[in-house]
């Protein structure tokens, strides 16, 4: 009876353990967690087809580079509703996202339609299109 007991036990907590990394999704950031993990760092990612980098300065600037496009300077901060908030020309008007992690991955989501936006965390100033990301 021991056995069984013990045999149970073992295929029940195999189970919780699946189920707890099949419900593992991105995690919703909040505000001292986006600073974390941008502050000096850079996001690679594709926005509509169009390959980016954008580097999150420590003072709140901002570095956009495109592929085969020259950088642009922003500016970016963290409102009290826990979304990344950035003006990067040539707009002018302040946009602001949900920010989702999983690992090293970051989901930029567009509060109104929900969209989400694929990225990678590469620590530090990574603006140059000709080195690969290893992630």
């Amino acid at each position: 009876m021991q056995r069984q007991g013990l045999v149970a036990f073992i295929t029940i907590m195999i189970i919780a353990t699946m189920m707890s990394r099949a419900d593992a999704g991105p995690k919703q950031l909040i505000a001292a967690e986006i600073i974390a993990v941008l502050t000096g760092n850079t996001l690679v990612g594709d926005w509509d087809g169009i390959a980016y980098r954008q580097y999150f300065g420590p003072e709140g600037q901002i570095i956009y580079a495109t592929l085969g496009g020259g950088p642009v300077n922003g500016a970016w901060h963290v409102n009290d509703r826990d979304q990344l908030c950035e003006r990067v020309p040539p707009n002018t008007n302040e946009r602001c996202y949900v920010m989702l992690r999983a690992g090293t991955t970051i989901f930029w989501v567009t509060p109104n339609s929900g969209l989400r936006h694929r990225a990678i965390v590469v620590a530090g100033k990574a603006l140059d299109f000709a080195i690969e990301n290893s992630n």
